[in-house]
């Protein structure tokens, strides 16, 4: 089975930049969701809460949560 990542981001948002970063220089393959041009506030809040930030994640349908969830995630599972 592929791994699927999805990357709900923003423009401007460093620990959004970043992330990508590592996904980027370690191949690892990846969708992006960039507010506002893919969805709206309202559907951010829906999926991941009134207090999540910038970036969160979803793994194979699973939210992992923001940057550092994500990382620690890709550590344990050995992706990275």
């Amino acid at each position: 089975m592929t791994e699927e990542f999805h990357i709900y981001s923003k423009l401007g948002c460093s620990h959004c930049k970043s992330l990508k970063q590592v996904f980027i220089l370690k191949n690892i393959p990846f969708k992006e969701y960039r507010y506002p041009e893919d969805f709206k506030d309202k559907f951010f809040k829906d999926l991941f809460g009134r207090t999540a930030t910038f970036p969160q994640v979803i793994h194979n349908g699973i939210k992992i949560g923001g940057a550092s969830d994500t990382l620690k995630f890709m550590k344990e599972n050995e992706i990275i």
